[in-house]
């Protein structure tokens, strides 16, 4: 699934998996999904994190879909400003 020598499309491809699954994803069902070390994977979904793509509910260890994404969505459907970024 995933081109591993390209950082960006590793990241993509994160985005990817946790956004086709509604309940979120697990660091390791993430892994396994895009191929990559967990090691990896935690880097990933840090840097993700700490930009608002991902979001991460620490009772549960899940990875969802963050409120930059969910921000970026409104605006591709004419809803809300860039200002909102």
């Amino acid at each position: 699934m995933t081109n591993s020598s390209n950082p960006l499309r590793r990241t993509a491809s994160v985005v990817d998996i946790v956004a086709l699954s509604p309940k979120g994803k697990s660091l390791n069902d993430i892994a396994k999904s895009a191929k990559l070390p967990g090691s990896t994977v935690h880097r990933i979904v840090k840097s993700l994190v700490d930009i608002d793509y991902l979001s991460y509910d620490k009772d549960t260890k899940i990875y969802h879909l963050g409120p930059r994404i969910e921000r970026l969505y409104q605006l591709s459907i004419g809803q809300g400003s860039i200002a909102s970024l």
